[in-house]
């Protein structure tokens, strides 16, 4: 049925749907026979029902025989394609080398994988406005509790959410300076002690902008991508400690 148009004058425009699976990705699920749930339904080494095809992404989500879990659009994207990878290189290379997975990264009442990287939100808004977020799955999930304290400098608004423990479960930024997105998403999971006392620092007016602050060379370590090891393996020698 064909219906009037409709001309009305503005400077943007915006639509909205709500977030679903395309109906023809769906049809063609369903005629290769692929198990669907609300998602794609994939098992704990992200194969389907058809053991020719293996599925990741936001249109997936792991079987409920192997425990409950979120659709892997609600984990860290980057994370998610790792163990894909890990799954699919000795699929494709049978000669492949692929070292064992820390323990910490296994469940020990599942056997879906566990994910634990920050997930990142990330965009430019008109007006040349940068918005980025990033914070633990508890946070996003709204799991956690957790107390924010903020800077709004020279335009740059810049949030640190911690948690009652004290480590920093999300940052957010708003503004129009170019920022390191990669090197704020490692603060994401680290004590706020890691990062100069920052509590005690801001609580104190010491603290002016979170931008510049993060910017001093105290933090450079934080950023460095073996920097998560180095946590590891400290924490592993002291536990060795008898005398600690």
């Amino acid at each position: 049925e064909e219906r009037p148009s409709i001309k009305i004058s503005c400077s943007a425009f915006l639509q909205c749907d709500t977030k679903d699976v395309d109906a023809d990705i769906l049809r063609a699920a369903a005629q290769s026979s692929i198990v669907f749930d609300g998602r794609l339904v994939v098992d704990p080494e992200f194969g389907t029902a058809d053991p020719t095809i293996f599925a990741s992404g936001p249109l997936v989500r792991f079987s409920r025989r192997f425990g409950p879990s979120q659709f892997l659009e609600k984990y860290n994207a980057r994370e998610v394609g790792q163990k894909l990878a890990r799954v699919l290189l000795p699929v494709f290379d049978p000669d492949a080398v692929v070292e064992d997975e820390d323990e910490s990264q296994k469940s020990k009442f599942s056997s879906i994988p566990v994910f634990t990287k920050p997930k990142m939100t990330y965009c430019r808004l008109p007006g040349d406005y940068l918005f980025f977020h990033s914070g633990s799955l508890g946070h996003i999930h709204g799991e956690l509790q957790c107390t924010k304290r903020f800077t709004d400098t020279d335009g740059r608004y810049f949030a640190v959410y911690t948690s009652r423990t004290g480590v920093i479960e999300g940052v957010t930024y708003f503004g129009r300076d170019m920022i390191e997105v990669w090197n704020l998403q490692a603060i994401v999971g680290l004590p706020e002690k890691y990062c100069n006392n920052l509590i005690d620092q801001f609580d104190e007016g010491v603290i002016g902008d979170f931008v510049s602050f993060f910017r001093q060379p105290w933090s450079f370590a934080l950023f460095h991508d073996r920097f998560g090891q180095f946590r590891a393996q400290m924490r592993a020698d002291v536990s060795r400690q008898i005398d600690m």
